[in-house]
């Protein structure tokens, strides 16, 4: 027997659709997260739907503001932007069509990722680039990336922040082990095996080899490892541990079981780097590691304290030195507080209503 579905279901309900494809970046951070949490809370005016293809329901288009893309080339993305176009022009429908960014997909010139692309990745930009100027609005993770993608004639870009998300990661309890374990996660040469810059520069490694060849830390990579022998050398690549990538819904959770006292982020001085966003530091403020990563004009972690920040004028000697200011459990809680503080004080969690409420007036709002 069929049934007639229940028209009540969308009353006082506004949608915002996505296409995010991935299970990173803006798949999870810029999308995904945020959806699972709306979506349980109550009363709340906005729903969240990620459908696996189109959608022609009037009851839900009528009531939709906003349809969000990954800046993907795949053939689905393209279809569907074709359809959302044609049914908006037909039917009167009010939505934005959105398209969000999260990394540099365009030559910088300075021998960043974006500089050693192959052809068919470089095709694939193209293809995202057509697909961007269908779009009423862009969204990027930061002002960099932001300005970048104007510059390459992107219209109405606005920035939205990354964020971490509270119901995952928890709050900051970890305690400093006795022996510190170091965490960086991601891949070791980003890039580097194509000829792009090394984030793991020579200060970083030498201050790796200096740490465990010594027994002062140990060290655990979170993501591909395949060439810490190759960066490291075979005696002290084989002491890094290594745990393989997890579905991003898991991983504040392992993560956490890893327990590292310090999260690590080298990077390069280049614009893709410098239109990446924050959120390794963020990582490490929720789970209560301490951070350190490379500062430097336009760096994503500049917004850390000075006895945190590895500079460009910095040695493995003098590197360490922080490290072991930061081991010291007065400054290591000091940092750790002072981390949870910032998240919450710039409200760069997903719960947070100020978040919240900019994220709705940003991709909702009319575009002119």
């Amino acid at each position: 027997m069929q049934t007639k579905p229940n028209v009540k279901t969308y009353e006082g309900q506004t949608f915002i659709i996505g296409y995010v494809g991935d299970k990173q970046g803006c798949g999870f951070y810029r999308f995904r997260s945020l959806s699972t949490y709306i979506n349980n809370v109550e009363n709340c005016k906005y729903r969240f739907l990620e459908p696996p293809f189109e959608i022609n329901d009037e009851r839900i288009l009528s009531k939709t503001a906003a349809i969000v893309f990954k800046s993907d080339a795949s053939d689905m993305t393209k279809y569907c932007i074709e359809h959302y176009i044609k049914l908006r022009k037909e039917k009167g429908y009010k939505y934005n069509l959105v398209m969000d960014f999260d990394d540099l997909p365009f030559k910088a010139g300075d021998n960043g990722a974006s500089d050693v692309l192959d052809n068919k990745t470089k095709l694939a930009v193209d293809r995202i680039v057509v697909f961007a100027k269908q779009m009423d609005l862009i969204i990027a993770s930061t002002a960099f990336l932001a300005k970048k993608l104007e510059e390459n004639g992107m219209k109405n870009v606005k920035t939205i922040p990354n964020v971490v998300s509270r119901y995952l990661f928890g709050y900051p309890t970890h305690k400093l082990n006795r022996k510190p374990l170091v965490c960086y996660t991601g891949s070791i040469s980003h890039f580097g095996d194509k000829g792009a810059t090394l984030d793991f520069s020579e200060k970083w490694r030498t201050f790796i080899k200096m740490g465990v060849e010594n027994d002062i830390f140990d060290v655990v990579v979170f993501g591909k490892s395949t060439q810490k022998i190759k960066f490291f050398g075979k005696k002290i690549g084989e002491k890094i541990g290594n745990i393989q990538w997890s579905h991003t819904f898991s991983y504040p959770s392992v993560l956490k079981a890893i327990n590292a006292d310090f999260m690590i982020a080298p990077l390069a001085p280049v614009d893709f780097n410098r239109a990446k966003s924050n959120i390794k530091m963020l990582e490490a403020a929720a789970l209560g590691a301490v951070f350190m990563g490379d500062v430097f004009e336009g760096s994503p972690y500049n917004g850390c304290l000075k006895c945190q920040a590895v500079t460009e004028s910095d040695t493995p000697k003098t590197i360490m030195e922080k490290f072991k200011f930061l081991s010291k459990p007065e400054n290591y809680y000091s940092v750790q507080k002072a981390q949870a503080d910032f998240i919450s004080e710039s409200n760069l969690y997903t719960e947070s209503e100020k978040y919240i409420g900019y994220y709705f007036k940003t991709i909702t709002s009319e575009v002119k």
